[in-house]
């Protein structure tokens, strides 16, 4: 199970040659060194390589909804482009002399040995068994990030028409960023939006500080328990 094709391998070949490219130009590959990657995307500096720039662009048009987080909240590779520069940088400062292709050889051909050897163990009329279960499981690994891939894609939207909602917010003084829409409730929307008063307009306000507050508060905090150390997990103290 050490290899089998998926979509993230494909994209991390991808940046590999991306990164190979730019090594080929030492001026760009000084500047994606040294600059920070934000600061390259805000002041175009890329557009005087322009063979490296558009095939840039065109791997941010063709995998641009890939998320760097799960939270939706949080904005695709398209809206913060910069993150596949600092991408780069890593891939940069490490020995470029083994490719991808390289290396996922090397790894098929130690999942193909220790095939091998499970086989050599398993008596014979247990073989079909176990090669269908590594077929599938093969499968099934490869169909899960392709899904993962593709379904991720509803995030840009679901993003655009919240931020649209969001610039409406900001514009009548309930919210300070439009994203912040992602804290609100929808029951607290439907409420703001059938009463319609200043005072609605505010409460939704002050319902999105806190909800935006508590959970920027709960993903910084430590948890207060080691898996298998407590000798009480925490949701069984907790009354049902």
């Amino acid at each position: 199970m050490s290899w089998c094709e998926t979509k993230t391998g494909q994209i991390n070949r991808e940046l590999f040659e991306l990164a190979h490219r730019a090594q080929q130009k030492p001026n760009l590959a000084i500047l994606l060194k040294e600059v920070p990657s934000r600061e390259i995307i805000e002041d175009h500096l890329l557009e005087p390589f322009e063979e490296f720039n558009a095939q840039f662009e065109r791997f941010i048009e063709n995998h641009g909804h890939r998320e760097i987080d799960f939270d939706a909240y949080q904005p695709p590779w398209r809206e913060a482009p910069w993150v596949v520069l600092d991408n780069l940088k890593i891939i940069l400062a490490s020995p470029m002399h083994a490719a991808p292709v390289k290396k996922e050889r090397e790894v098929k051909v130690a999942a193909q040995q220790a095939e091998f050897r499970l086989f050599s163990k398993l008596p014979q009329e247990a073989h079909y068994f176990f090669s269908e279960i590594l077929r599938l499981a093969r499968a099934y690994t490869s169909l899960d990030d392709l899904e993962h891939y593709q379904t991720t894609r509803l995030n840009q939207p679901l993003r655009m028409g919240l931020r649209a909602l969001g610039d409406r917010l900001v514009a009548r003084g309930v919210l300070e960023e439009a994203m912040d829409i992602f804290y609100a409730h929808e029951a607290q929307i439907e409420t703001a939006v059938h009463t319609g008063s200043g005072a609605a307009w505010r409460l939704l306000g002050e319902q999105v500080r806190e909800q935006k507050a508590a959970c920027l508060a709960d993903a910084a905090r430590e948890p207060e328990w080691n898996l298998g150390e407590s000798a009480q997990e925490p949701w069984k103290s907790r009354e049902t």
